[in-house]
């Protein structure tokens, strides 16, 4: 009778069962602390949750601790404020006409405030200064009121990235960089002579607005900045 042979290539290689035996213990011995740790946090969380009666939520930007109340308060993360994480959408052309003419109607008030005062004082000077073209075509009165104006958007888009406009329709000016905010270098920019080129030509710098991918205005790409709408507005979309 012939003995039988298993070939070599169906025989198993103790080399290679050793191997994987070595590979599958390495493996046990790395996954085993992860799983103790995640189990301590488990632990954890649910004791914090036994006695505040609260819970955790686990979030794109980190971990919420949330009261009974509906108060959150952030516990870690990945260092970034919360808006910055959040995904930006650009706001389109009528929303950002709507908030700027908003904003005209409430600067109008203040300069409406000084025509009167001026219109009082002038009504006893026979020669105005106020009124005389002094720089090409612009009187001092003119040069006032575009400061003011200026001033206006300036500040509150520097403070707080939003004039009361923006504000009302949600809106926020934001560095093309998502790790910080727009200088104040940038924002003078913008706001005069970002703005004064936009509407130079028929406001074509504003019409840009319409084509672009990122929506911006002339001014947003001299200045690198953007308009989306804020995380309370884009939590509603």
């Amino acid at each position: 009778m012939r003995n039988e042979q298993t070939p070599y290539d169906e025989r198993p290689d103790e080399h290679v069962m050793n191997a994987a035996e070595t590979e599958t213990a390495d493996l046990s011995a790395v996954g085993k602390p992860i799983l103790e740790v995640e189990e301590a946090e488990a632990v954890v969380e649910s004791e914090l949750e036994a006695v505040t009666g609260s819970e955790l939520v686990e979030g794109r930007t980190g971990r919420w601790h949330t009261g009974e109340n509906g108060s959150s308060e952030k516990l870690y993360g990945s260092g970034l404020p919360e808006e910055e994480e959040t995904d930006r959408v650009y706001a389109g052309f009528f929303a950002r006409l709507t908030a700027w003419l908003l904003d005209r109607f409430i600067i109008g008030i203040p300069i409406l405030i000084v025509r009167m005062v001026t219109g009082l004082v002038s009504l006893g000077i026979s020669s105005n200064l106020w009124t005389k073209d002094i720089l090409f075509t612009f009187s001092p009165a003119d040069i006032v009121y575009y400061l003011i104006g200026a001033a206006y958007f300036v500040i509150f888009t520097y403070m707080g990235g939003r004039t009361i406009g923006k504000r009302i329709m949600k809106l926020c000016v934001v560095s093309a960089d998502e790790n910080r905010k727009p200088t104040l270098f940038e924002i003078v920019f913008r706001e005069t002579f970002g703005r004064f080129l936009s509407a130079f030509i028929l406001c074509l710098g504003y019409l840009m607005i319409v084509v672009g991918d990122e929506k911006q205005a002339l001014h947003d790409y001299l200045a690198d900045t953007r308009v989306v709408y804020s995380v309370d507005k884009q939590k509603t979309m």
